[in-house]
């Protein structure tokens, strides 16, 4: 009996830990390409060049997504101030636009320094599936500082298609 109890302890460690052991990395083809699948056909993910982008003032700049564009993009903003004194404040965000409604993806919350030279980033990540063109707009704002009058940066990158749509974990109570 007792050597049952032992061996049926063991059993069910390691059915425990096969159970705890991360699942191995799938082996085969390689991640998927750039672009979207063939369910968008007649859409395209291209790139968001300098040339589709301009500084509408030492607050704003504005990037265009074309339309038909469906894909994942990583946008990257930054700001930059200098302090001449203590209780800069500094502040981005990051909205897009697709012509009739307009959705915030990110914005910093208020950051505070005392003197000299300092810059804010914030990134945000979208996959897009839009006929109508989308504006990228980054606004920039500071207090107590001087800001950099080329006004903030935005980056807009592709990024790979993975083949999932939406993913979201919670931990049931």
């Amino acid at each position: 009996m007792k050597r049952s109890l032992v061996i049926g302890a063991l059993m069910a460690l390691a059915c425990g830990a096969a159970v705890a052991q991360p699942a191995p990395a799938p082996s085969g083809p390689a991640p998927s390409p750039v672009g979207p699948p063939r369910a968008f056909t007649g859409y395209s993910q291209p790139d968001i060049t300098p040339g589709l982008c301009r500084n509408v003032s030492p607050q704003v700049t504005e990037c265009v997504i074309p339309q038909a564009t469906a894909g994942r993009y990583l946008i990257e903003a930054q700001g930059t101030s200098t302090a001449p004194k203590p209780n800069a404040k500094q502040q981005l965000s990051i909205y897009l636009f697709d012509g009739a409604y307009g959705r915030v993806c990110g914005q910093t919350q208020p950051a505070t320094w005392t003197t000299g030279p300092r810059t804010q980033k914030l990134n945000c990540m979208v996959t897009l599936l839009t006929d109508r063109p989308i504006t990228v707009r980054v606004t920039y704002a500071d207090e107590n500082a001087t800001r950099d009058p080329a006004g903030p940066r935005l980056t807009i990158r592709r990024l790979n298609w993975d083949g999932i749509v939406e993913m979201s974990a919670s931990v049931p109570q």
